[in-house]
C-alpha cells in the first residue's frame, strides 16, 4: 500500500468509495486522513438530504465540515451551510417548515458565493411556509446581488418583501432564470432581467396558483416585457401574457425557439396580445399554450380563443402543447400550417369535440405527426368506450404510423357501459389490472416491426393494437 502513489489512491477513493467509507478512511492513518480531504475525491459528489434512502443523509453535516468541495448539495437544514468551507457548485435549498428564517438562507448563499464555485442555485418554496416569514428582503436582495451564477431557479412562491429589490450584480452571468412573476416579485424579476440581459437564454416566469389572480389587465406597466425584449440571446420563454409581450417576439425573432403562454381564456386583451405575439414569433420549435378558466365554474370557451391557435406563424414547430380545453375546430384548421409537427399534446375531455381533431389528422394535413398525446382528468368519460369510437379507428387507419397516447385511463363497470360489457381489451390478468390502476395507454395500428420509433412501445404503459382491416 505504501508503494501506491497518492493519485492512484485518490482515484480509487473517488471511484469506488461512498461517502461513509471516505469519512472512515480518516481513521486509517495520517496519509489516508489527508487524502480523504483531497478536492478530487469530493468534486463529483452529490449529497441530497431530502430522501431517506440516500445513505449519505446521515453524514451530510459531517461532509460540510470536512469536504473541500461538492458537485451538488440539497437540504432543508441551513446552519451548517452558513459556516462551511465546502465549496458547492450546485445548491438546492428546500423550505418546508413553518416560520423559517429567510435571513439564514441569505447567509448560506453569501457564504457559498464567497467560496467561489457556486454556479447553480435552486430554492424550493411552499406558500404554507410564509405564515411567520422573517428576513424576506435580505434573502431576495442577496439572490439579486449574487455574482457568478449561471442558473437561478425559485420554484413556487417567493417570500414577501417590504421594499423593492433594485440592485443587481456588477456583471452579467445568468443563462437560466426561473421565478414566479407577481406584484410582490416584480421588482426582483425586473432587476434580474436588467442585470443579466446580455447572458440570459432561458426565462421561466412561472405561472402558479397565486399568479392566476393577476390578469393581463391588472398589470399597468410593460417594464417586464421591455426588459425581456432587451435580452439578445433569449431562446426559451415561459410566462403569463404580459402587456407589451409582442415586442419580445419581435426583438427575439431570430433566437426564440421555445415559448409557453398562460392566460385567462375570457380575458380578451390577453388573448389579443397572445395572438399578436405568436404572429411575430416565426422561428419557434416548441409552443405551449394554457387556456385557463377564471374563478367561475363555466368551462366553456369563447370563440376568440381560436384566434390564438390560428395565429401560430412558425412552420417549424415540432412540439405543440395545449392545456385547458382548447378549441378543437381551430386546431383542426391549423394543422396544415404546421408541417413539421411531430408531437401534439392536448388536455381535453374524450368527447365529441375531440373527434373533430381526430378526423382532421391525415398524412396530408399533418405529414410529420407521429404522436398524439391526450390528457383527460374527467372521470365521466370511459377511455375504453372512447377507444371504440369511429373517429379513433378512422384516424389510425388514415395514419398507420401514428401513436395515440392517453393518460389517466378509466374503464367503467361492465354492467353499465356497453363497450366495457364486451369484455375486450383484457387479454390477460396484467392488462385487466392495468385498466383498474389507470395505467397510461398507447394505441396504434401498425405492427411493432414496422414502427419507425420502436422505443415508444418500450416506454409507454399499456400497448393496444387497433386492427383497422
Amino acid at each position: 500500500m505504501e508503494q501506491l502513489p497518492d493519485d492512484v489512491l485518490v482515484m480509487t477513493m473517488k471511484k469506488y468509495l461512498g461517502v461513509e467509507d471516505v469519512i472512515g478512511c480518516r481513521l486509517v492513518c495520517k496519509r489516508f486522513a489527508a487524502l480523504a480531504l483531497h478536492p478530487d475525491v469530493w468534486r463529483g459528489r452529490r449529497i441530497d438530504r431530502r430522501y431517506p434512502h440516500i445513505r449519505a443523509k446521515r453524514y451530510s453535516t459531517t461532509v460540510l465540515h470536512l469536504a473541500p468541495c461538492l458537485e451538488f448539495y440539497s437540504t432543508d437544514m441551513v446552519p451548517a451551510l452558513i459556516t462551511t468551507r465546502c465549496a458547492i457548485s450546485e445548491l438546492r435549498l428546500r423550505v418546508a417548515k413553518e416560520g423559517f428564517i429567510a435571513a439564514e438562507y441569505a447567509l448560506a448563499v453569501r457564504n457559498q458565493e464567497a467560496l467561489g464555485r457556486l454556479k447553480s442555485l435552486h430554492l424550493e418554496y411552499y406558500s404554507q411556509c410564509y405564515s411567520q416569514v422573517t428576513g424576506g428582503d435580505a434573502l431576495m436582495s442577496t439572490l439579486a446581488l449574487c455574482c457568478g451564477l449561471e442558473t437561478l431557479e425559485i420554484s413556487s412562491s417567493v417570500p414577501r418583501t417590504l421594499r423593492p429589490v433594485v440592485h443587481g450584480p456588477s456583471s452579467a452571468s445568468l443563462k437560466t432564470f426561473k421565478c414566479e412573476l407577481i406584484r410582490n416579485s416584480a421588482s426582483f424579476v425586473n432587476t434580474i432581467l436588467a442585470a443579466h440581459a446580455s447572458t440570459l437564454e432561458n426565462v421561466d416566469l412561472e405561472v402558479s396558483y397565486q399568479s392566476l389572480f393577476e390578469r393581463y389587465n391588472c398589470w399597468n406597466s410593460d417594464d417586464t416585457a421591455r426588459l425581456l425584449a432587451g435580452t439578445p440571446k433569449l431562446r426559451w420563454l415561459v410566462s403569463s401574457v404580459l402587456p407589451g409581450l409582442e415586442a419580445v417576439a419581435v426583438a427575439a425573432r431570430e433566437t426564440l425557439r421555445i415559448l409557453g403562454l398562460d392566460f385567462i381564456a375570457k380575458d380578451q386583451p390577453a388573448v389579443t396580445e397572445a395572438a399578436r405575439t405568436l404572429r411575430k414569433a416565426t422561428k419557434l420549435k416548441n409552443v405551449s399554450l394554457t387556456f385557463r378558466d377564471d374563478d367561475d365554474d363555466d368551462s366553456s370557451r369563447p370563440d376568440f380563443c381560436g384566434e390564438v391557435i390560428e395565429a401560430i406563424a412558425s412552420p417549424s414547430i415540432d412540439y405543440l402543447l395545449l392545456r385547458g380545453c382548447p378549441p378543437m375546430e381551430a386546431l383542426a384548421r391549423k394543422l396544415p400550417g404546421l408541417p413539421a409537427l411531430s408531437l401534439l399534446v392536448v388536455c381535453t375531455p374524450l368527447d365529441d369535440e375531440l373527434d373533430k381533431l381526430l378526423l382532421a389528422i391525415t398524412p396530408h394535413a399533418a405529414p410529420a405527426l407521429r404522436t398524439l398525446q391526450l390528457e383527460s382528468h374527467d372521470d365521466n368519460y370511459c377511455t375504453h368506450a372512447w377507444m371504440h369510437r369511429d373517429a379513433v379507428s378512422t384516424v389510425l387507419t388514415a395514419n398507420p404510423l401514428l401513436h395515440i397516447q392517453v393518460k389517466y385511463t378509466t374503464m367503467c363497470e361492465e354492467d353499465v357501459c356497453p363497450a366495457c360489457s364486451l369484455g375486450c381489451h383484457k387479454d390477460d390478468d396484467e392488462t385487466a389490472e392495468n385498466w383498474e390502476l389507470g395505467v397510461h395507454l398507447q394505441l396504434f395500428s401498425h405492427d411493432h416491426d414496422k414502427c419507425p420509433a420502436p422505443e415508444k412501445h418500450e416506454t409507454h404503459g399499456m400497448q393496444i393494437q387497433i386492427r383497422t382491416s
